[in-house]
């Protein structure tokens, strides 16, 4: 079972619940967050410093920025409105590529 959570308190309970992960969010600016200030690079590095479960990022996720999310903690991340933008998902896919 994967549980969102947007702070280290919402981890550790989802942890403790038996959650296999967390997705954590928001870490960029997004257009699906407009007016909420995002959690950031350092949030996913408190997350990965106190959280034993794998832990997926998620917001404002692209391909000049999801190296830093991956260094940073996270071992996965989502994309949701960059995807919906493209008109080759799979071109756009490939830009992900390690």
């Amino acid at each position: 079972m994967y549980v969102s959570i947007h702070s280290l308190t919402e981890g550790k309970t989802a942890q403790n619940l038996g959650a296999d992960a967390i997705i954590a969010g928001h870490i960029f600016e997004t257009s699906c967050k407009e007016g909420l200030k995002p959690r950031g690079l350092a949030f996913l590095k408190e997350l990965y410093e106190n959280i034993d479960i794998s832990i997926i990022a998620i917001g404002g996720i692209n391909e000049k920025n999801f190296k830093d999310v991956l260094k940073n903690g996270a071992k996965d991340f989502c994309i949701m409105s960059e995807g919906m933008k493209t008109d080759n998902p799979e071109s756009f896919c490939d830009k992900f590529k390690l």
